[in-house]
């Protein structure tokens, strides 16, 4: 009879053993399954006006509450890329930025270049793009 309750006894602490295992690895399940549900998306667009373009550059589906990094390649006639620095996401994981900039060029053969916007959710370091015309940086 103490053989069986030893064994009992042992598998007993082998099941609370196992329980305390899972039981640490759950929280870290949950950290990952709330990542995968993290699925950027992005719309961006660029208006003329005169003194150069309206940007608009809209997000969802990013970390809620989260960083989201913004930047874009150089514009028609620029050497160094638009940089919008880093904002947060709302709640729900969207996010709006508008941003007017200037002028970068006077040389319609250089409007032809698009511009390309890179935003990535600084949690789960996923990325996402969005292309414009070059046209609106022409003064």
């Amino acid at each position: 009879m103490a053989r069986e309750t030893n064994g009992l006894m042992m598998r007993a602490g082998l099941a609370l053993v196992g329980a305390v295992v899972l039981g640490a690895a759950a929280p870290a399940m949950a950290q990952d399954s709330t990542a995968a549900k993290v699925d950027p998306q992005i719309t961006a667009e660029a208006l003329k006006r005169a003194a150069g373009p309206n940007i608009l550059i809209k997000g969802k589906g990013f970390t809620p509450g989260g960083s989201v990094r913004i930047v874009g390649s150089n514009p028609p006639g620029a050497s160094t890329p638009l940089n919008f620095g880093t904002i947060k996401a709302d709640s729900t994981g969207s996010f709006t930025l508008r941003k007017e900039e200037a002028c970068t060029t006077d040389d319609v053969n250089q409007l032809g270049r698009r511009v390309e916007f890179t935003v990535t959710d600084e949690t789960t370091k996923k990325a996402v793009k969005a292309r414009v015309d070059g046209g609106p940086w022409g003064c």
